[in-house]
């Protein structure tokens, strides 16, 4: 596994816009939600589009089955956060909800990388 610079810098970038978005999304104005709801949807972001972009495995196979899982989970995180921003203000249900999220995709991530596929 190898990480590129440059791809680095522009998922760390989106991952600030979309974690912006976050914020100016949720409803309860300066709040702890809001906060929580920022930072996991940065770390989350950063996590799924930093996988695709800005790491490249020893093999093609390995780097497309990674990257088509931090697709698929990406999508499902953010569309967690989106529920939640839009029908609760329970901050433990967000970072726990993305923890684990958070951890089921590096645990993924390895298990794939290290298949020897």
């Amino acid at each position: 596994m190898k990480i590129k610079l440059v791809p680095g810098l522009f998922a760390l970038g989106f991952s600030l816009f979309i974690a912006a978005a976050f914020y100016l999304f949720s409803p309860e104005p300066d709040s702890n939600f809001r906060r929580a709801l920022a930072i996991t949807a940065l770390l989350y972001s950063l996590q799924s589009i930093g996988g695709m972009i800005a790491v490249s495995y020893e093999t093609e196979r390995i780097g497309m089955i990674v990257r088509t899982c931090a697709l698929t989970l990406g999508g499902i995180g953010l569309a967690f956060l989106t529920l939640a921003a839009l029908f609760s203000t329970n901050v433990p249900l967000v970072v726990v909800g993305m923890g684990l999220m958070i951890l089921f995709q590096a645990a993924l991530t390895y298990a794939i990388s290290k298949s020897g596929q």
